[in-house]
């Protein structure tokens, strides 16, 4: 076995979201306990706004039926 070279992150893990921040006060409402969130809406709304910016806005949640998606 050959040795490797580990990458080390250019960013810092906590640069995108700082303690004292809204999306870092919202995420402390989460309950992260599980896999699921419990308030989905709200994950999905603080994720947007850490990946895509706070200038951007959000483009709501879109839902299909049950068999919607399996039309041919």
């Amino acid at each position: 076995m050959s040795p490797y070279a580990a990458l080390v992150p250019a960013v810092p893990l906590d640069e995108r979201n700082p303690a004292e921040t809204a999306a870092a006060r919202e995420t402390r409402r989460l309950d992260l306990s599980r896999e699921d969130p419990g308030n989905e809406d709200l994950f999905n709304r603080i994720l947007w706004s850490m990946i895509k910016g706070p200038a951007r806005p959000y483009p709501g949640t879109r839902r299909l039926a049950l068999f919607e998606g399996r039309r041919d």
